[in-house]
């Protein structure tokens, strides 16, 4: 069994070979996909929580009744100490339609704990000099934008390993600076080894090992490229930290179980042939169904959960492949183009039907939904029961099947307006109207006109830009009593 104190996202990084040689039929939809022998019973869950009320990982509600927690390598009373988009692996047992559980474990382990050491660009920042990109589903705890932290904050990353550095699921503020004896932790790939002055590089932070113990490895098995845990209790000096142990990441997943991993594309290679998070493997014949959005293949990053059991040769031969997300850009950043945000104030809620409507607007609510509460950063716990009608929330969602299926649900301070982004409905650049998302947009002299970098642009050539159902723009305004907008700003949004 994985000794539970290591890091989860190591295990996927260093160890698990995820192969797909298959026959793939172009006819292929979400109605092919064909529970198979083995999918249902034990198995092994990783992936970010999404909600509480019990634990929803993966699209999976576990009951946590009877479970023991893990945190870092120490044991916990239950879930409250666990956070929504924390990465974590659950054993247990699930259903044959994987939508609910019993959880027998739950493990969390960071990936990353240590000070800010460049601050945010963007949605960049840097953590004891590795790269860590946020997206759309990343939750902050103890702070409310990325912008917010500062050099030297103390900070936990829990998150992905891809080829671009760290796509964040979760990054939680410890406390404003590095505190004297406070452990830090980083892992990766080693580079620029230097014997002589017991030195190596984890991206851009220096490490020296000269006073390092080394755990299960000795010095003489240091070697450029090793992928190492490194853990010290002193904080960052002149770019470089003065390594405290050293360890290397040694286990493998274990054979003849079946896992559900959630992770990122690294080696994309049409739907033949590709790895998750990590490098390709010897093949292992195997069969495979995919959900009908793969069909338009898998790139760099493609966010997805892969389904299966681990064979003789440490090899997962997966059986289903469930796409989250297909676009994400070169940084990491996801800029799906079905994505729909809103933020506005809850107009009814549906808790039986899981159904929320905003602006006129019905969303639905399922198993995936990544909740958070971004007005109280102590709440660690969220479903949707604890929503309530005319409470201010973002909602990030995307067209399936015809129904708005929401990626995110998030409680946020109210600001008076509304936000939204979409694609044009309808525009007129001679009247200078237009429509999104089914509601008609007005202007006046107050009215701000941004393109897809922020510059200010006229509102002629603002118009001169949008084009029927090609276009996407974002919408701030106010809300008026015919449930029309009237903008305070249009910006472009590239896609």
């Amino acid at each position: 069994m994985i000794n539970n104190s290591k890091t989860f996202f190591s295990q996927l990084v260093i160890k698990i070979h995820l192969i797909l040689l298959l026959i793939f039929l172009s006819a292929c939809n979400s109605s092919s996909l064909q529970v198979s022998d083995g999918l249902g019973g034990t198995g092994v869950t990783m992936g970010r929580v999404t909600a509480f009320g019990s634990i929803y990982v993966n699209g999976i509600k576990f009951n946590t009744d009877n479970a023991t927690f893990m945190r870092n390598g120490i044991r916990f009373e239950n879930q409250d100490d666990f956070n929504t988009g924390e990465i974590v692996k659950i054993i247990g047992i699930r259903d044959e339609n994987r939508k609910t559980g019993i959880a027998t474990e739950v493990v969390f382990s960071n990936i990353l704990e240590g000070t800010v050491t460049a601050i945010a660009s963007k949605n960049i920042i840097e953590i004891m000099g590795q790269k860590i990109t946020t997206d759309k589903l990343t939750v902050f705890h103890g702070f409310e934008l990325l912008s917010d932290l500062a050099l030297n904050n103390q900070v936990e990353v829990s998150g992905f390993v891809t080829k671009t550095g760290i796509i964040a699921t979760s990054i939680k503020l410890i406390s404003e600076q590095f505190i004297a004896g406070a452990n830090l932790k980083l892992e990766g790939y080693i580079s620029d080894l230097n014997l002589s002055a017991q030195t190596f590089k984890l991206n851009q932070l220096k490490i020296d090992y000269s006073l390092a113990e080394f755990k299960q490895m000795t010095l003489a098995e240091l070697k450029e490229g090793l992928y190492l845990i490194i853990n010290t209790q002193q904080e960052i000096q002149n770019n470089t930290l003065q390594a405290s142990s050293i360890a290397p990441f040694n286990e493998t997943l274990e054979a003849g179980v079946y896992y559900e991993i959630e992770g990122y594309v690294t080696e994309p290679d049409a739907l033949s042939n590709f790895a998750i998070n990590l490098d390709i493997a010897p093949p292992a014949s195997s069969e495979a169904s995919f959900d009908s959005n793969v069909a338009n293949g898998l790139i760099m990053n493609s966010h997805i959960i892969i389904r299966g059991t681990v064979n003789q040769k440490n090899i997962l031969e997966a059986k289903e492949v469930k796409i989250l997300d297909n676009n994400l850009g070169n940084n990491g950043l996801n800029n799906s183009h079905s994505d729909i945000t809103l933020e506005a104030n809850i107009e009814s809620i549906d808790v039986i039907n899981s159904r929320i409507v905003l602006l006129d607007k019905s969303i639905t609510i399922n198993n995936f939904t990544l909740f958070s509460d971004d007005t109280q950063q102590s709440v660690t716990t969220l479903n949707l029961q604890q929503f309530v009608v005319g409470e201010t929330v973002l909602i990030i969602a995307h067209y399936a099947d015809g129904k708005l299926i929401a990626d995110r649900l998030s409680k946020i301070a109210s600001t008076g307006s509304v936000l939204f982004s979409g694609l044009i409905d309808q525009v007129n650049p001679e009247a200078q109207t237009l429509s999104v998302f089914g509601k008609n947009i007005s202007v006046n002299e107050d009215t701000l006109y941004l393109d897809a970098e922020a510059n200010d642009l006229s509102k002629t050539v603002y118009f001169s830009r949008l084009k029927t159902a090609e276009t996407w723009i974002e919408v701030i305004g106010k809300l008026t009593e015919s449930g029309d907008i009237i903008a305070n700003e249009l910006a472009l949004i590239q896609k």
